[in-house]
């Protein structure tokens, strides 16, 4: 299972550059008008912390993820 977590660590990473893009953009777009809405985001984005340590249960985790999501994340495993 410890090359599964690192195929699940390296999606992480590759949703949160196309995440923080997107936030870029509603930020471009929104930000004026829902200042506070965007401040909020940007200060709780902490993804690096939170993908980084080691979870309790990570392997059940994992592993029920992997039964739901079958289709969407054998390819990274």
């Amino acid at each position: 299972m410890a090359g599964s977590s690192h195929g699940i660590l390296k999606l992480c990473i590759q949703q949160e550059g196309t995440a923080l893009t997107n936030l870029s953009s509603v930020k471009d777009k929104w930000g004026v008008k829902y200042p506070y809405a965007i401040n909020s985001w940007e200060n709780n984005w902490d993804v690096k912390s939170k993908w980084t340590q080691r979870y309790h249960n990570w392997d059940q985790v994992l592993n029920q993820l992997l039964i739901i999501f079958e289709d969407r994340l054998e390819k990274y495993i």
